[in-house]
Parts: structure tokens; sequence; C-alpha cells
């Protein structure tokens, strides 16, 4: 009976450590006297002060509150003036304020701490989570727009009209001169269709550039149709370019064809093109101008002469 009467009192007292009494049931726990909250904030770098809410019950004497953790920064509770030393007649929220100082070096981190309150009977707490700010890009210069440089080509050759007999290709030589100081990019040449003349561009010609006060000369050969009689007839081919932000630019070139259709037996000599050989010429320099004659007729000719006018007084021609 002593060894029955000693394992009644071990189950009591084991009902009763574990809250097993009333149908195996948990025992009710006491509420606790403090509780504190947990926040999470985001701040900058540099002094921050945090609002933080504390609950207290009735009867319950706040000693103080304190901060814990916080590797690599610096807080502290700044502000506990509502719970501090206060004995709590009845159960109240109050605000405690805690200040965080971040370093640089911890921009764009997460730093974690605890605020603990301390009252008579225990201690309570709540968790901080601070997340440090990424600094915002500083915005450099703003670029200055580019400004468009559009180049002024001009048809610089032939400058008069080129002579031809239907049925018969000329080779004629265009030179594009670029007259400003910007390049001109991605030129193209295209002739426009004429129901009285066949116009090709003479070997290939991909896209080319012209430089700044440069120029190009390229050649087309023209066939006026075999039916054609005399007159004057005009061929006209755009081209195109891009200037230095690739605004494109299409212009066109016209070039006076002669139409002459040769009488038997009769004589016929034209100049079918001429070109000056210089780019450039200033006041007082030489320069050479080649042209090229066709004899158009069947008849044979001889003692041709060549005559070059519309020079201003003092001018001189030499044949070569």
């Amino acid at each position: 009976m002593k060894n029955t009467g000693r394992f009644a009192k071990m189950f009591l007292a084991f009902v009763m450590a574990f809250g097993l009494i009333g149908g195996f049931g948990p025992m009710p726990l006491a509420a606790q006297s403090v509780s504190v909250g947990s926040e999470s904030v985001h701040v900058d770098v540099g002094f921050a002060e945090v609002p933080f809410f504390v609950t207290v019950a009735a009867g319950t004497t706040v000693q103080h509150a304190w901060v814990s953790g916080f590797e690599g920064a610096s807080a502290i509770v700044s502000d506990q003036t509502q719970l501090q030393g206060r004995t709590f007649e009845e159960a109240e929220t109050v605000t405690i304020m805690v200040a965080v100082a971040v370093d640089e070096e911890h921009r764009g981190g997460t730093l974690t701490g605890q605020v603990i309150v301390d009252y008579v009977g225990g201690s309570a707490v709540g968790f901080l989570t601070v997340h440090v700010a990424v600094p915002e890009p500083t915005p450099g210069p703003t670029p200055r727009p580019v400004q468009p440089q559009t180049p002024v080509i001009v048809m610089s050759a032939p400058v008069n009209h080129i002579e031809m007999t239907p049925g018969v290709s000329t080779i004629v030589n265009v030179t594009l001169q670029n007259a400003s100081n910007f390049h001109a990019r991605n030129f193209h040449i295209v002739p426009r269709a004429d129901a009285d003349f066949t116009v090709e561009i003479v070997g290939q010609l991909p896209a080319f550039s012209v430089l700044a006060n440069a120029s190009r000369t390229f050649s087309m050969r023209i066939t006026p149709h075999s039916r054609l009689e005399t007159g004057t007839h005009t061929i006209t081919f755009d081209y195109t370019f891009e200037n230095n932000v690739r605004e494109v630019t299409t212009q066109q070139g016209n070039i006076i064809v002669r139409v002459y259709r040769p009488v038997p037996g009769e004589p016929r000599v034209m100049i079918t093109d001429f070109v000056m050989e210089e780019m450039t010429v200033n006041a007082g320099d030489d320069f050479t101008v080649r042209a090229g004659l066709r004899n158009t007729s069947t008849t044979a000719v001889s003692n041709v002469q060549l005559s070059v006018g519309g020079f201003a007084e003092g001018g001189l021609v030499s044949r070569g």
C-alpha cells in the first residue's frame, strides 16, 4: 500500500505539472504583463527615429526600455517618458521612440535588433528590422542633341548640252560637287524612266560618300531612241544622300541633250562631253577642260577648229 500511495502522489504531480486536469486539456497561462510590437522600417543613411508601441497590463510597474543588437549601427531608446518608472492602473498602449544611426557602409543592407522592456516580474521583447535605402543614381549631364548638318550637293558637270545621234550610245561623265563643310553619306544614283532614252549607270556603283568640299564623278550611258527626230530633250536622274543624323535628302540632276538626225552626205561634228580636270580653281589659276568630239555623219571632215568663249576680259585660252 505504501508503494501505491507513493505512485498516486507521483501521478498527481505529473498531472499538475503538465496541466492535464479537466479532461486532459491545457491549463490556462497567466496573461503577459507587457507586450512589445515589432517594426520593419525603411530609412536612409544617417539618423532616423522609429516609433514603437508597447502595451502594458493594469497593475504593472515598468522599469525601463533598452535596445540590443544592431551590429554595425547605433540604436538607443530616445524617448520613453510615457513608460519608464510608471505603474499602470489601467491597461494602456504607449509609444516610445527608438533612434537609429546608420553608416554609409550599410547602404542597401538590412539591420536587425531587439527592443526590450523590463518590468517588475519579467521582460518583454520586440524586434526592429531596418532596411537601409539604396541611393538614387545621380543624373548625369543631359546630352546635347546632335544638330543636323545637311550637305549642299550640286551637279558641276556637264554644264552645257550634250549632242547625240538617234540610236547611238554616248558616255556622259557626271560630276557631283559637295559645296559644303559637311560629309554626304550613303549616296545613291537612280535614273528616271524615259520613253525616248535608255539611261544606264556604267559599271557597278554601290552606295558611296562625298566628303566635304570634294566631288565624285560617275558615268552614264545614254542612248536616244532611233525614231527620235532632231530636237532638245532633258534627261533627269535622282540622287539621294544622308547627313550626320541619317536624314535623307533627295535631289535631281538634269542633263540637256540635243538630238540631231544626220542628213546623208552632210558632215556633222558635235561635242559629246567635256570635263574640267581641276576640282577647285582660284583667281589667276590655269585649268584644263577636255572635250570629246564625234563625227555623226558618213562624211569625213578635216581642219576642225574649236573656239572657247565666255571668259571675262584678260582670260587667255591655249589649245593642248
